[in-house]
């Protein structure tokens, strides 16, 4: 029995680590622009990221204002690759010549473990 509970063990230290990785996540955030939009073409967004309910930071997501040419009909959206697992809560601004609109609703996502990859089971 011990002969064998070694080989097992050096089986597994032996075994590549090359299929470990990072999961990568994103959150897609879309919303519609603000009315001065058309009107404001200079018009950006920000967008602020926290982990609580009403917790957002208030450093904005986006390392520079999100620049749109949207009409007031336009979908506005905003990719998130920084995210683990977790739950997400998000508000978005309107920024034009450096003056902040007031935040807009909040939206939260959650992100769960991708599964494991293909179990075998294998007989001894």
């Amino acid at each position: 029995m011990k002969k064998m509970l070694f080989v097992i063990v050096f089986a597994l230290l032996l075994s590549p680590l090359s299929t470990c990785h990072a999961a990568t996540h994103s959150v897609v955030l879309t919303w519609t622009p603000s009315t001065d939009g058309a009107a404001n073409p200079t018009l950006g967004y920000n967008l602020y990221r926290g982990t609580t309910a009403g917790g957002e930071s208030s450093t904005p997501l986006n390392s520079s204002p999100v620049a749109l040419a949207c009409t007031s009909t336009a979908t506005c959206t905003y990719t998130d690759t920084t995210v683990g697992v977790g739950t997400y809560f998000y508000t978005c601004k309107a920024i034009l010549n450096g003056a902040l609109s007031v935040a807009s609703n909040e939206a939260s996502t959650a992100i769960s473990p991708a599964p494991p990859g293909t179990l075998v089971a294998t007989p001894q």
